[in-house]
């Protein structure tokens, strides 16, 4: 039997919604501090370390 958390949306709402592709979670703005992105903003999983999901931040405009 599947269960369903009535805290969180169906997993189909999460894009829309803007949560953490992997559980559902909220996301956090986040700046990566290594590699080939270095210095720019992305949406991070607020459940980290437990869950690594993650989001491109829309560029403005």
């Amino acid at each position: 039997m599947d269960r369903v958390n009535p805290e969180k949306p169906p997993s189909t709402e999460w894009e829309k919604l803007g949560l953490c592709p992997s559980c559902g979670s909220a996301m956090k703005t986040r700046t990566a501090k290594r590699g080939r992105y270095a210095g720019r903003a992305f949406y991070g999983c607020t459940a980290y370390p437990y869950c690594n999901g993650t989001r491109k931040k829309p560029l403005p405009g």
